[in-house]
């Protein structure tokens, strides 16, 4: 089995060690939990390239603007989960994200979360950061030096709950799976957020 990087997800390390003893010859993803998300204020709609960052999706072939070589391959809603400037962690939910498997990276636009927000907000931004604000909240998002452009990071193990389901549907046959599911154990893994690998740490067996 190759375990190999991908999304940026990553796994609780009973589920792991589950995988590990498996005799199939599927790839798995192992990643840290947080998650790069660059502010564009050109875009007019988010994208991602990772379709596990959608709680609701459908399919749709269409182009990108301006980057016709790149497939649209669906829309949906995707919710991240941000620690905001008071510290809490909070979830930025957007709609009509697209899914575009051929880019490596998420985008997020300000101009369509300000119009999705439940309440009134502006952004603001100087030379070094940029205020992203919806629903009451406001992220101070310092500019990345690689791109010159704000970007944000979600807070670790948020996404771990989603990623742990989506596998346990996707290979519910396998033997080691079904061992977890009539343990019961899956949900504690969720809650306890334990992880499996350091950030970028590649495992091969």
């Amino acid at each position: 089995m190759r375990l190999r990087r991908k999304c940026g997800y990553n796994y609780p390390s009973a589920l792991l060690c589950a995988f590990v003893g498996s005799s199939t010859n599927d790839s798995y993803s192992f990643d840290t939990d947080s998650l790069e998300l660059i502010i564009d204020t050109g875009a007019s709609a988010a994208f991602t390239f990772c379709k596990q960052d959608f709680i609701e999706f459908q399919p749709l072939t269409d182009s990108v603007k301006g980057l016709a070589t790149l497939k649209i391959q669906g829309v949906g809603t995707v919710q991240y989960n941000i620690k905001n400037d008071q510290g809490k962690t909070v979830s930025m939910i957007i709609r009509n994200c697209y899914y575009v498997p051929e880019m490596d990276i998420r985008l997020i636009s300000p101009q369509q979360l300000a119009q999705q927000s439940k309440k009134k907000c502006e952004h603001s931004f100087n030379d070094k950061v940029f205020h992203l604000r919806w629903n009451g909240h406001t992220k101070t998002v310092p500019f990345s030096k690689k791109n010159n452009l704000p970007t944000l990071y979600t807070s670790p193990g948020t996404a771990l709950a989603a990623n742990i389901a989506h596998h346990m549907d996707t290979h519910s046959a396998n033997p080691s799976i079904r061992c977890l599911r009539a343990a019961k154990t899956v949900p504690s893994f969720a809650l306890d957020g334990q992880t499996a690998a350091d950030d970028h740490e590649y495992v091969s067996v």
